[in-house]
């Protein structure tokens, strides 16, 4: 079975509500409630074959509102061992395979961190915890915000409702 993992009640209302016939998994936002939530349910179910985390997310002047796009690496953006090691900024990443860059912190980025394109608050989180269980682990994102460009971010501006749309149309077809 496909599980679909996605964060917030709107993203849920808005991506998956009345599709029938497929699994989601709501987990709250941020990694520390997506890591708990999924590592919750596959502790308690084997028939998950394959994750999918789908959500909104940030993306930076190299995106476009509302495309979707498939996640190639994941990192923890705000995990730094530095001033304990002293070793220059280390941050864990995932590879998944090919596609876009997806940056991962627990508050909501506002400017570009390294060559990312993309930036959510969970996609680290649901890749490192399919890892450990050994389950494929797929992050679907649609950018409702370019960072650092003026624009309307709210959960009913256009670009959240656009991001949505498509989403919902991804989902529909996988």
């Amino acid at each position: 079975m496909k599980l679909f993992v996605v964060a917030g009640t709107r993203e849920y209302k808005n991506i998956f509500d009345g599709i029938p016939g497929i699994a989601v998994l709501k987990t709250g936002v941020g990694k520390v409630n997506a890591t708990r939530e999924l590592t919750r349910y596959l502790c308690g179910h084997s028939d998950a074959e394959e994750v999918i985390n789908v959500g909104v997310c940030g993306g930076n002047k190299s995106t476009k509102i509302g495309e979707v796009y498939a996640v190639g690496s994941v990192a923890e953006a705000d995990y730094d061992t530095s001033l304990f090691d002293g070793e220059s900024f280390k941050y864990n990443e995932i590879v998944l395979g090919y596609g876009y860059k997806l940056a991962t912190a627990d508050v909501c980025a506002t400017k570009p961190w390294r060559d990312y394109e993309l930036y959510d608050m969970e996609g680290y989180a649901v890749a490192n915890v399919c890892r450990a269980f050994s389950v494929p682990c797929r992050l679907i994102k649609s950018p409702s915000d370019i960072l650092g460009q003026r624009q309307e971010v709210s959960f009913n501006g256009t670009g959240f409702v656009a991001a949505c749309r498509n989403l919902r149309d991804w989902v529909s077809k996988a």
